[in-house]
């Protein structure tokens, strides 16, 4: 809406104009500013209709997640991810989740988690498509996400380093990643978030035994140098190991921890250009996965 006015001049009374004339005048001027705050104040304030629009519109989510929280996996050896959605309270008609694959990857299989849903799968070119819709007769109720697990994914790479799994989404697009909502029928998805592992080696890393593992520049020695083990009435304590690392003249050490009240199962920490992961803890050894941060890695 146009509010331009026109300015306000101030303007010196015509000699022989009657001081009943200017007063009126002054009355009538008065007068129309009240009129104008009146009506001003009966519409309300002024609002942002693309603002409160924006505010108004849900934000759904859909993200990725490897099972038990677990990163490093061996070559060959089955990933399995889990694949999340949160509607922001709407009900949904259905999903669909374009997740890039990449040559190197193979897809194994998709399993359904959400039983109000039906779910297909297939691969496209070089991308994994996942589409799930109501039934007909639910269509008019459709389902709410809340953080919910929708499908198991399970895939296999043969590359060793990382391997970013991502969800493809762009706003306003309508070719991939998307939520939709039964009434008004729009897509809601506002942000994703993918998932990182990593193709590499596991161990059994033994007390008073260290390892080397070859990198592409030099060595790195590795040590366990002290295990906690919680007393066996505890169920929520956590066992601990700390292993010591080493490369040439550097060293550090890391206390990895499992159990406790979170019941974690892996524990993952980024030394000297690798990752590290220990999935079970025993009071003379500990299984040991590991993978270079770099796909330049020579294995």
């Amino acid at each position: 809406m146009n509010n331009n006015m026109p300015d306000a001049t101030t303007q010196k009374p015509k000699q022989g104009l009657s001081f009943l004339v200017i007063a009126g005048i002054v009355v009538i001027g008065l007068g129309l500013v009240g009129w104008y705050k009146l009506q001003k104040a009966a519409q309300g304030p002024v609002q942002n209709t693309s603002a409160s629009r924006q505010q108004n519109t849900p934000q759904g989510s859909m993200w990725l997640e490897s099972i038990h929280n677990k990163k490093i996996y061996t070559a060959g050896e089955s990933i399995t991810l889990m694949l999340y959605a949160d509607s922001d309270k709407q009900s949904i008609n259905g999903y669909d989740a374009l997740i890039p694959l990449g040559k190197q990857t193979a897809f194994v299989e998709v399993k359904n988690l959400e039983e109000a849903l039906s779910l297909k799968s297939r691969k496209y070119e070089d991308s994994l498509v996942l589409t799930a819709v109501t039934p007909l007769e639910e269509a008019a109720n459709g389902v709410v996400l809340a953080g919910s697990p929708l499908a198991q994914i399970t895939l296999r790479s043969q590359i060793p380093g990382p391997l970013d799994v991502a969800l493809q989404f762009k706003k306003g697009e309508t070719s991939d990643s998307n939520i939709v909502r039964v009434s008004p029928p729009e897509d809601i998805l506002a942000q994703v978030r993918g998932v990182i592992v990593y193709i590499g080696s596991r161990t059994k890393l033994k007390s008073n035994q260290p390892m080397s593992i070859r990198t592409k520049d030099s060595m790195l020695d590795v040590s366990i140098k002290n295990v906690a083990l919680p007393d066996s009435a505890c169920r929520d304590c956590q066992t601990q190991v700390t292993i010591t690392f080493k490369k040439g003249s550097q060293s550090t050490d890391y206390t990895f921890s499992l159990g406790g009240l979170e019941g974690k199962l892996s524990d993952m920490t980024e030394i000297f250009g690798h990752v590290f992961e220990v999935t079970a803890i025993t009071a003379d050894s500990v299984e040991l996965a590991y993978a270079s941060t770099s796909t330049n890695e020579k294995k």
